[in-house]
């Protein structure tokens, strides 16, 4: 039985050692030969437990210390260093494992019996985590997102736990219950606190991707329009270089009297020089990029853009005023890609501004119902729940940060989105 033992904490110590090479992506600095030969000191602190606890007080603490430190010591220098996020995981584990023998303590009566199925049952459960990971290829998504997480949670997670453990082991003892009441309360804070940090993460994490995203549509937009300028540029330089010559030939004709050539001669140059007239004019060039990215977008899916009226340049800041465009048109333009009749559709923009108040109406057809979700955000179509369907809420968050309304008019066939935006003397 002892060999028994002895193995399952061999094997426990190792996946814990799988699970942090996986979650932190640290690399052994030596072979599996000295991995095993240094895994063997945590491995035999259990035994060490079992034949010595009953002993001297000063015994009973170096076990512990040997119980609790012996495997991040053994790690530290399996990976040649010392690492903070090891701690973590080390004393997680260790705390995991006092839940395990908590657990079956119900079906066991204890001693190496109660250990050997407990470290047997850590290991099962480590090793389905580390194969479900690599499955899915989670590794470099989850070593960001734990390196995401601020120290302090570490910390209280680790209390969390820890009181969880105590709590769980004194729970069931009578001898012990002034133990279990007294930290019933600071478990219960403690898990709290844990949740609403949870989901204050969750919650920063999601908004930061959906800023990430717009920015970085609005770079793209940006990107695309330099281009066009710089095209235009090129195209006026060649142009000025054959002015000159072109002078001379008119020069020529006229002098000869050739004037139906030289009428001829000139319409030929204005041909020659008409540059790309300007897809959108809305008085505002971060607009006109934008509306002609997304343009070429909704050709994609069959429909056209039709802006009437001005954007404005002052009372609204241009990153603002991208949000609104970027995700009303995008919306947009998914709701006209569900239509696979092949008819042209029409995404209606008409843009006004007077009095201190810009007003914006974007409408498009639609060809499937449109749920809402929390009266500003619709349930979307899409695979990718997670990052998608946010687009009405975005929009209705900005419009509030300059008091505006924003009023969604829909049925069967159309969608419209009525904007109302009070522009702001600062932004002027």
């Amino acid at each position: 039985m002892i060999y028994v033992y002895f193995a399952a904490s061999l094997l426990c110590s190792f996946m814990v050692y799988m699970t942090i090479e996986l979650l932190t992506g640290l690399r052994r600095k030596h072979g599996y030969v000295f991995v095993a030969a240094v895994l063997i000191i945590p491995a035999l602190a259990p035994l060490l437990k079992t034949y010595f606890m009953a002993g001297p007080f000063i015994i009973k603490l170096c076990i512990l210390i040997v119980l609790m430190f012996g495997r991040f010591a053994a790690y530290s220098l399996i990976f040649g260093c010392i690492r903070l996020n090891v701690v973590y995981i080390t004393i997680c584990s260790f705390l995991t494992s006092q839940t395990y023998s908590t657990v079956f303590r119900a079906f066991f009566a204890g001693g190496t019996g109660l250990d050997t199925v407990s470290m047997t049952a850590e290991s099962l459960v480590l090793l389905i985590i580390i194969l479900v990971i690599r499955k899915k290829k989670m590794e470099i998504t989850l070593r960001q997102a734990l390196s995401s997480v601020p120290r302090k949670h570490y910390v209280l997670i680790l209390i969390m736990a820890l009181l969880v453990n105590l709590f769980m082991k004194t729970a069931g003892k009578p001898a012990l219950q002034k133990i279990s009441k007294a930290v019933m309360i600071p478990t219960m804070i403690g898990f709290v606190a844990v949740l609403l940090m949870t989901v204050h993460s969750s919650a920063s994490v999601r908004r930061h991707r959906a800023v990430s995203a717009v920015l970085t549509d609005q770079i793209e937009n940006q990107v695309e329009y330099y281009k066009k300028i710089n095209q235009l540029h090129s195209e006026f330089r060649s142009f000025r270089h054959d002015l000159k010559n072109h002078i001379i030939c008119l020069r020529s004709l006229i002098e000869e009297n050739e004037t139906e050539k030289a009428v001829e001669y000139i319409n030929d140059i204005e041909y020659m020089s008409s540059f790309e007239k300007k897809e959108f004019d809305t008085g505002n060039i971060i607009v006109d990029s934008l509306l002609s990215s997304k343009n070429a977008r909704a050709k994609e899916a069959g429909a056209s853009i039709v802006f009437s009226g001005f954007a404005p340049t002052m009372g609204i800041k241009d990153a603002d005023c991208c949000i609104i465009f970027s995700n009303a048109i995008d919306n947009a333009v998914e709701a006209c890609s569900k239509d696979k009749s092949g008819q042209p559709k029409e995404i209606s923009i008409v843009s006004d501004f007077r009095q201190g108040y810009y007003f914006l109406k974007i409408s498009n057809p639609i060809f499937e119902s449109v749920t809402f979700k929390d009266h500003d955000r619709f349930v979307t179509s899409k695979a990718d729940k997670e990052l998608h369907g946010f687009g009405i809420s975005n929009i209705v968050n900005t419009v509030h940060k300059y008091d505006g309304t924003v009023d969604i008019i829909t049925d069967d066939h159309s969608f419209c989105l009525d904007i109302v935006i009070h522009l702001r003397n600062e932004h002027m």
